[in-house]
């Protein structure tokens, strides 16, 4: 995805600079819709923003705008024959979903463009279609209450003569209700989006779907009647996955309120923190591993005794 402004160094119109103030509040409209979802990123294109001018307003305003949404930009040398990196190639900063952009080459074509072909690879997983795995469950909700209940006061575990002793009654609370479930809500196999974030449900994919229709009538008609119902189908969008969203969240870290497992694991997740990724396997063998460990503890207490030698208790 590449935008560009048609854009002078110089600000000395009132016109330019409206056009890279709208620029920046459409850009950061546009990473706000993009950046939550799932998966890698690739933004690249001309941008028309002198990056090698550091000290420039508009390349720190960008820089800035970059590091919000945690993005990072790969081009460091010209890409335009006044010596101007104007295309760029933005991807994720963070270890779980970036990109390792490589080979970029930048190289003057034999066109009337006054900008430099610029190619670079990079590897990444591409579905034509999304892969769905098969789940298993019960539908718990449809069950018929009042015949559940009928089927359990007609069982054997209403029957005391059945109920012999601890063993028995066990067996038959296990074998009765296990029964009676199959008969009620039995199991049944459904196909499911591993990658699909937990929170998105029905309501939030159909604002998607009218955002990306206004998008594309937008794009077709371009008139100022659907420029309007795109920016309105965009921001209830965005208000309908921010309240989803954040909703779901808060329901999850108030029923793991007394379990701080849980609630450091959401709080991770939330942060895109994988704490399992840091840890590298172990070659070592099993009795050099074990001395380590034990050097290692009986280290920390000799300084533990070491801190409590020279700690002065007061009375």
């Amino acid at each position: 995805m590449g935008v560009g402004l048609p854009l002078q160094s110089s600000r000395s119109c009132t016109a330019q600079v409206s056009n890279i103030k709208d620029f920046f509040e459409d850009f950061d409209n546009y990473l706000n819709s993009i950046v939550h979802l799932p998966g890698k990123l690739v933004l690249a294109g001309d941008f028309n923003i002198h990056m090698e001018n550091i000290d420039d307003p508009d390349v720190r305003k960008f820089q800035l705008l970059l590091q919000q949404y945690d993005l990072t930009q790969h081009i460091d040398c010209a890409t335009h024959i006044s010596n101007g990196i104007l295309d760029l190639v933005l991807t994720r900063t963070s270890d779980k979903n970036t990109l390792q952009i490589k080979n970029v080459e930048i190289t003057q074509t034999v066109t009337t463009s006054d900008h430099f072909l610029l190619s670079f690879s990079c590897m990444f997983p591409h579905h034509l279609k999304t892969e769905q795995v098969i789940a298993s469950g019960r539908k718990v909700n449809d069950i018929d209450i009042k015949s559940f209940k009928t089927d359990i006061l007609n069982s054997e575990l209403c029957n005391i003569e059945s109920l012999k002793d601890c063993n028995t009654a066990t067996y038959l609370y296990n074998q009765v209700l296990s029964n009676l479930l199959d008969k009620h809500a039995p199991m049944h196999e459904f196909k499911v989006n591993p990658y699909q974030d937990k929170w998105v449900n029905s309501e939030v994919q159909s604002a998607r779907r009218k955002r990306r229709k206004a998008e594309r009538d937008f794009k077709r008609l371009k008139t100022e009647e659907s420029r309007k119902a795109y920016r309105t189908a965009y921001k209830d969008a965005e208000d309908v996955i921010n309240t989803r969203r954040d909703s779901y969240f808060c329901g999850q870290l108030e029923q793991s309120l007394d379990n701080k497992k849980d609630t450091y694991k959401i709080v991770n997740n939330l942060m895109d923190r994988n704490t399992s990724r840091n840890i590298k396997p172990n070659s070592k063998p099993d009795e050099v591993l074990s001395e380590e460990l034990k050097d290692y503890f009986q280290k920390k207490v000799e300084e533990i005794y070491c801190n409590l030698d020279s700690t002065t208790v007061t009375g």
